[in-house]
């Protein structure tokens, strides 16, 4: 798939940064508004979720207790008000699992929100969401949905979180002006005099007047933007839920609830990953199921390779290798990576044998 890109120069931004050919800051797009089931976060949580809607590319570390899966959380969340498709991965079980189990916990007064996301991966957990889906399926066609609500619901939220979006955008250039002031000062201490003078009165002043138009912001700029009628959201999102669900009555789903009612419990897993494996199958599950969490090997049953989901997450990014990172990265338009460079890395072994034919093979040393 990498492969095919490559030939029609049509790498997504993902892959062009990891193949190091991303050489300027990316095209700037949009705001979009940011909504949370966890208000206990910070300026710089929000700047990170912010940008990961925004940009092709966002890097978010930070060591143990800084709040990174709640910024995942929130990410989900907001994309998921912003109707666009996530995919969330990491190299093994126990930081996807953390994530649904959240998701799955998520309540609207005593009533367990349907969130339409999907945890995938191998055959006993595809056979326990086929289940899962048979419930939320069965649960969500006894229930009413009313689309007025909806509607003008989110277009409120819209209206109050434009605000929210432009100070994140403002706080993000303003980090920007710092860094750079701070090295133009560095670059002062060694540049020749004339030199100086031409960086202090061009570049510098222009670096002050911005910093001047912006102004300071702060936590508490932000928190008092922040949307503080928790329940009336979580009402928004179960009804959202519901509906998304509901899809599966639609004659094109067919098929994919005959899967879902087959008895024989082995076929059902197997008839289920050759169903996603097609691409326009994969498509039709992602308007029901708009998020997906599994691992990064697991990524390549989903579809073919190709850019299926508007953002990539990938959780414990410093401990993922690099081969299997591939397999979801392909398939984001946009890819959020989140970890702590502090950890160990991954340990990866290769025959000495086999080494020695792919290095032949690539004439690599």
């Amino acid at each position: 798939g990498i492969e095919d890109m490559l030939i029609n120069n049509t790498l997504s931004e993902p892959l062009k940064g990891f193949f190091g050919e991303v050489k300027q800051k990316p095209r700037r797009i949009k705001n979009y508004p940011i909504t949370l089931i966890d208000d206990k976060i910070n300026l710089d949580q929000l700047r990170a979720i912010h940008n990961a809607l925004k940009y092709p590319l966002t890097y978010v570390q930070g060591p143990p207790g800084t709040g990174k899966t709640v910024t995942i959380l929130n990410t989900v969340i907001s994309a998921f008000f912003n109707e666009k498709t996530v995919l969330v991965s990491s190299y093994n079980n126990h930081p996807v699992d953390g994530v649904y189990e959240k998701l799955r916990n998520l309540k609207y007064k005593t009533y367990p929100i349907l969130f339409p996301a999907l945890r995938l991966g191998n055959q006993t957990c595809v056979m326990a969401m086929l289940d899962e889906i048979k419930t939320m399926y069965e649960t969500a066609m006894k229930l009413d949905v009313y689309d007025d609500y909806l509607i003008k619901n989110k277009k409120f939220k819209e209206t109050h979180l434009e605000k929210l979006s432009k100070l994140l955008a403002d706080y993000e250039e303003r980090t920007d002006l710092l860094e750079r002031k701070r090295t133009l000062h560095e670059l002062l201490d060694n540049l020749p005099y004339k030199l100086s003078v031409d960086v202090q009165s061009k570049q510098l002043e222009t670096i002050e007047k911005r910093l001047n138009d912006i102004g300071d912001v702060h936590d508490e700029d932000a928190m008092a933007l922040l949307d503080s009628d928790y329940e009336e959201f979580m009402m928004y999102l179960n009804f959202t839920s519901i509906k998304f669900i509901q899809r599966l009555s639609e004659p094109k789903y067919k098929p994919l609830l005959e899967i879902i009612y087959d008895e024989d419990e082995q076929n059902k897993a197997k008839r289920f990953n050759k169903y996603i494996a097609d691409d326009a199958n994969f498509k039709q599950l992602l308007r029901v199921f708009p998020v997906i969490i599994t691992t990064n090997i697991s990524a390549m049953h989903l579809g073919s390779p190709k850019p299926y989901f508007d953002l990539a997450i990938m959780d414990e990014s410093s401990q993922c290798d690099l081969s299997t990172a591939l397999l979801p990265i392909i398939r984001g338009v946009n890819l959020l990576l989140v970890g702590d460079p502090q950890q160990l890395r991954p340990v990866i072994t290769l025959d000495p044998t086999i080494n020695e034919k792919l290095m032949k093979k690539y004439e690599i040393d």
